[in-house]
């Protein structure tokens, strides 16, 4: 066997190793990226398609982008020991996704490393292999950062390709931020409701690609929880992000941390037409020509100002070192105090005409939730009075899932994207925040969700009692049942009944009586005891006799009256009496 056939039996058996752990999967492609080094010898992208070639005639389908994948992450990491510190700093993950999106960005400047990537993108269009065409855009597109002696070749290469890059688009010019798309609470996971979220979140795409706002934000909890890197959740809220990101810049703020945690990182490092930025911790965001970058100080021409507010901590608030003199006092007494700061910058900002808007994860004081109740708990709250120290041109708020609004205050919380539970009856949809000469306005536009109906009956199901279903609607329904009758209702049949009447989904939900709670009923509220003696006989249906009677109505008696009775001698205590 030559030294080619056992490289390619080894790819093979890596290419055949399935795992679920994110760093064995990334550490197996690195090895198929080393390997594909040595068989290549410096052919580069030649030697890559003639392995692709070898494997498929192994019976061995493999992409051609994903061993280009796991040479290039190979090149540029070059050892397992950078692998491992990169795992190190990702907290001993190592999704292959943000391998390939870390190790594969366009390099830019005049050196070596530069050549060898433009000369391996020329050999592929010129190969014709799947995607070239996109390749030639990126060319094209990128043609005048290219070291001036690689232009004429790269004009050169284009020529098969003037149909896609003939009409170069001119650089794209950002506006001053006046006009905000505001979403949050996406709850992307890979449970019953992900379905429901892609829906609204493809009605979300629709409605910025119709708006064209000049930036989007999402203010948190955009998964549910913790996310592997190959999930569907994961995927699709990626698949979100980038719909955004090609329509305008886009800034996630993190939100709760038992739903966002360190997933929400992985964002940033999308390749998006405009820019996407993870805010994680407090502070201030400036934007200006499609660049985000985190501010310590107010810097004029800017095209927004941001001050992101994702769920307040002490750690995260004295992190800001000169804003907190001490860490005497409560983390809402410290809150304020940095909104304070913020107000002085705010109003120098606005004076500029610059948009100032505040993106925050928490609970205003006062804020009621789907069911009509207010929130109160263990949440840091802020109040109205706080965010209009700030005064910004608009607060873009979630956390809580029903979407309302205190327009003086110009405060806005976008609400969930999906009815997540049978409790969210209400329309859900997103904001378009814009500033003009008269200060500003904000629209909720409402997005398609299902229908939710839920009904609660105090004994058996009535199905007449509903309203109207709507196809494809969720139907909840809660029954009480005596334990005796728990089996008089046929679950099952219910279910059925529903769904024939439109129902996409049905729950149903019984609460059992005790048995002995049907007996008790009504028996406490009488004062003698033969009244409850009899009403538990005819409860139980047990017959009672007059003996029975008879020595029950003499419990009732006065002491000496059944003494008397009974013809027995009241007996003394001791103390004579």
């Amino acid at each position: 066997m030559t030294n080619k056939e056992e490289t390619l039996e080894h790819i093979e058996k890596l290419l055949k190793t399935s795992s679920a752990i994110d760093f064995k999967k990334s550490v197996a492609n690195f090895e198929i990226g080393n390997l594909l080094a040595d068989l290549c010898s410096g052919a580069g992208d030649a030697g890559i398609n003639e392995a692709v070639a070898a494997l498929n005639s192994r019976g061995i389908s493999v992409q051609p982008s994903f061993l280009f994948d796991t040479y290039r992450v190979f090149r540029s990491i070059k050892t397992k020991e950078t692998l491992y510190k990169i795992s190190n700093k990702l907290h001993g993950r190592l999704p292959w996704g943000f391998l390939v999106n870390h190790c594969t960005k366009i390099p830019e400047g005049d050196d070596e490393v530069v050549r060898q990537y433009w000369e391996g993108q020329f050999a592929r269009i010129e190969g014709s292999l799947t995607g070239a065409a996109d390749l030639a855009v990126s060319v094209a597109e990128h043609i005048d950062q290219m070291p001036e002696d690689l232009r004429f070749q790269a004009e050169g290469v284009l020529e098969a390709f003037t149909e896609q890059v003939s009409v170069k688009a001119p650089a794209y010019v950002y506006p001053p931020v006046r006009s905000v798309l505001h979403t949050g609470d996406e709850h992307f996971d890979h449970d019953d409701n992900l379905a429901d979220v892609v829906k609204s979140a493809g009605h979300i795409v629709d409605l910025a690609r119709q708006l064209k706002p000049d930036l989007i934000v999402s203010a948190g909890d955009m998964l549910n929880c913790r996310q592997s890197h190959d999930s569907p959740a994961l995927s699709a809220a990626g698949g979100f992000v980038k719909e955004c990101a090609e329509i305008a810049p886009m800034l996630i703020l993190k939100g709760t941390t038992t739903h966002d945690g360190v997933s929400v990182g992985l964002f940033r490092t999308l390749k998006t037409k405009h820019k996407v930025y993870v805010a994680e911790t407090l502070g201030m965001v400036g934007l200006k020509g499609g660049e985000f970058f985190p501010l310590d100080e107010y810097q004029p021409g800017l095209d927004a100002l941001i001050f992101a507010v994702p769920p307040a901590s002490k750690a995260n608030l004295l992190s800001r070192g000169g804003e907190m003199d001490s860490s005497n006092g409560t983390v809402a007494d410290m809150l304020r105090k940095v909104f304070d700061i913020w107000g002085i910058i705010c109003t120098q900002a606005k004076q500029d005409g610059v948009m100032t808007i505040i993106v925050g994860h928490g609970t205003v004081t006062g804020a009621v939730t789907s069911t009509g109740q207010k929130m109160v708990g263990r949440d840091i709250e802020f109040s109205l009075a706080d965010l209009r120290s700030i005064n910004a041109d608009v607060t873009c708020l979630a956390h809580i899932h029903k979407a309302q609004s205190w327009p003086e205050d110009r405060v806005f919380y976008s609400g969930s994207i999906a009815k997540l539970n049978v409790g969210e009856t209400e329309d859900k949809g997103v904001w378009l925040h814009v500033k003009n000469d008269e200060g500003g306005s904000s629209n909720f536009l409402t997005v398609p969700t299902k229908s939710i109906v839920s009904q609660a009956f105090e004994g058996l199901p009535n199905l007449a009692a509903l309203p109207v279903i709507q196809e494809g609607s969720l139907v909840r329904v809660c029954y009480k049942v005596a334990e005796e009758d728990v089996h008089s209702v046929d679950e099952e049949a219910l279910r059925a009944q529903l769904l024939a009447m439109g129902a996409g989904e049905v729950r149903i939900e019984k609460a059992v009586i005790p048995k002995m709670m049907v007996r008790a009923a009504g028996i406490s509220k009488m004062s003698l005891l033969s009244d409850k003696l009899a009403k538990w006989a005819e409860t139980t249906g047990t017959a009672i006799g007059d003996t029975m009677k008879g020595k029950l109505a003499l419990l009732e008696m006065p002491r000496d009256v059944v003494f008397s009775e009974l013809n027995i001698d009241i007996p003394r205590r001791k103390n004579g009496r």
